[in-house]
Order: C-alpha cells, then sequence, then structure tokens
C-alpha cells in the first residue's frame, strides 16, 4: 500500500525548502494508469487512473497555484466496495476548485460514507500552509495539520504504520541536511530511501508461491507495514514521486514509474521531470 513523507514551512529561510513531498504508488500491474504530466487546459500536475470506470482521478496532484493534494486507501481484508464512489476525483476536484483546505475536507466529510475507506490531504502553500486531513474511516471532521514534518501511509497519523514513521524520519534528516543549491542530491537520497525493497524490520519477505491477488490479503496486512517498496508478481509500487518548492518558489516535479505493460520479472522504469514556478507570494524574513 502506498507511503508518503512531507514537509512544509511558508516561512522557509533563504536557501531553504518550503514543501517536499515524496510518495510511493502501490498499485495492481493490470490497473491502466497515464504517467504524470500537465494536464490539458489547466495548471495541474500529476497521473491519472485510466480504468474503466474510473477514468480521469488521481492519487497526487499539484497545481500551479501551490495547492497539493493527494490519497491514500486505507487497508481493508475484505477488500473494497465495488458499489462504492470513486476517490480519485476527491483529489482533483480540490485542486480545480478555489476552496481552502479546511473548506473542502468539510466539504468531502458530509459524503465521507459513500466511499471506500480512505485519507485525503490537502495542502495550500499560497495560504501559510494551510493543510488539513480527513479520513472517512478514522477521523470522524477533517482535522488541521501543522507545519513540519510528516509520515503516512495505510494507518492513521496519530498511529501510523513502521514504514510511515521510517520515511518520516529520514525526509528530516535529508531536508534538514541540504540546501536548495544541493536539490539533485536531495531528491536522489531521497529516491534511495524509497527505492528500499526489504522489509524495514529486518526479517525475510517470502511470498508464497501460489500467491494471487485474490489470496493476498492476510500476507499482505502482516508484511505491508514494513514494506516501503512492494514487489510482488502482481501488485507493487508502480511509482515513486518527489515534488520540491524552494523559498523563492521554484519547483521540481520528478517521477519514476514502471512503463506499462509491467511484466515483474523484468521492470522497466522511466523518469519523467517537471520544473515551473508557483504563484506564491515571497515571504520576507
Amino acid at each position: 500500500m502506498c507511503v508518503t513523507a512531507f514537509y512544509f514551512n511558508s516561512n522557509a529561510s533563504p536557501g531553504s525548502f518550503k514543501f517536499v513531498l515524496v510518495f510511493n504508488r502501490d498499485e495492481c500491474y493490470s490497473r491502466p494508469t497515464q504517467p504524470a504530466s500537465f494536464w490539458q487546459d489547466t495548471d495541474i500536475i500529476a497521473g491519472r487512473d485510466l480504468e474503466v470506470g474510473k477514468e480521469g482521478g488521481t492519487w497526487l496532484g499539484v497545481n500551479k497555484n501551490g495547492k497539493v493534494a493527494f490519497l491514500l486507501n486505507i487497508f481493508n481484508v475484505q477488500g473494497p466496495n465495488p458499489q462504492a464512489k470513486g476517490r480519485g476525483s476527491l483529489v482533483s476536484n480540490f485542486l480545480v476548485g478555489d476552496k481552502s483546505p479546511e473548506e473542502y475536507l468539510q466539504e468531502v466529510s458530509k459524503d465521507g460514507d459513500l466511499y471506500n475507506p480512505f485519507k485525503l490531504t490537502c495542502i495550500d502553500l499560497s495560504k501559510n500552509g494551510e493543510a488539513g486531513y480527513y479520513s472517512n474511516k478514522i477521523t470522524e471532521t477533517p482535522c488541521r495539520l501543522e507545519a513540519g514534518f510528516h509520515g503516512c501511509s495505510n494507518s492513521g497519523l496519530k498511529k501510523p504504520w513502521p514504514k510511515a514513521s521510517y520515511v518520516k524520519s529520514h525526509l528530516e534528516e535529508l531536508v534538514t541536511s541540504y540546501s536548495t543549491a544541493e536539490e539533485d542530491k536531495l531528491i536522489e537520497k531521497l529516491f534511495e530511501v524509497f527505492s528500499n525493497d526489504s522489509r524495514i524490520d529486518g526479517h525475510e519477505f517470502d511470498l508464497p508461491a501460489n500467491i494471487t491477488l485474490e489470496t493476498s490479503a492476510e500476507v499482505f496486512q502482516e508484511v505491508l507495514p514494513h514494506l516501503i517498496m512492494v514487489k510482488t508478481p502482481f501488485y507493487g509500487t508502480r511509482s515513486t514521486t518527489v515534488v520540491a518548492v524552494k523559498d523563492n518558489n521554484e519547483a521540481i516535479f520528478v517521477e519514476k514509474y514502471l512503463e506499462e505493460p509491467i511484466v515483474a520479472s523484468n521492470y522497466q522504469w522511466k523518469t519523467k521531470q517537471y520544473r515551473f514556478t508557483m504563484g506564491l507570494e515571497i515571504c520576507a524574513l
């Protein structure tokens, strides 16, 4: 299941970052996906879900005005309800709208029971780094997020899976070690952290030889909290995305993704990179 770590500070000092996010997206290899790009006639950069009936949704997106949103599913051994509404539009609707994170998450929470379990984080860097979080399974009402470092996976922010704590601590170590002049090195190190495919608890990770998507829930329940990059014959980490915004509002969006069709025995990784300037005020210190 997906894992992310992020940091935001609207009062970033000169030569430091005001926002950094790293996100691993885990999904079935058979689910068609469009890699991240700028969406036509918008200022949004995001990947797209191309699954029939779910087309156009996304799990992570950014716009040039400083809005960021991402969604993580909550692990459910019973599997998703096929009759529930698609969750991918929850991200894009925030990015194209004019509501603040608090306003938008309050709106989403009114219909939270129509969706399979999720966690949605919305950030607006143009509003002094206003950020909020809502889960239709863990929190009854949206919660405000304070500036700083956060890690999140398929459990709550207050009771994170071990891998969420792991990536958060590594993000903090790296962001505080590298200046904006060392952006390339920071991004390289972040990709290294998020490409770790060993269990972080030191245990061996051996899948049963006959495992299938239908029989994987019990195995995944035990191992996924400890795996940052997931690799199985049918499901795994399909992309790693890094977004970084400097104190002068220069932004970079880098995504490494598996080219389709995905063959587990022969992964083909591609990289896309976008640079742009966010339309934010530069804080004078």
